[in-house]
């Protein structure tokens, strides 16, 4: 099943196929701090849209790779 908006739920082959997808389209820019703050609002809206219980705390789910030894 393919959607144009939200998740979608997929299996066997279909899931290992998806999978493979997404590890190919991994993002490849750094995230900046317009990234984050275009992030946060779609976090607010889905909270607001209650979507998700809460907003989402983005900066706590990304990497900073500067940080890493």
């Amino acid at each position: 099943m393919n959607t144009d908006a939200g998740p979608q739920a997929v299996a066997g082959r279909a899931r290992t196929a998806q999978l493979d997808i997404m590890r190919r389209a991994a993002t490849v820019e750094p995230i900046g701090r317009a990234e984050l703050r275009r992030f946060e609002k779609v976090a607010a809206f889905y909270a607001e849209q209650k979507v998700t219980e809460k907003k989402v705390d983005i900066a706590r789910h990304v990497l900073d790779v500067r940080k890493l030894k």
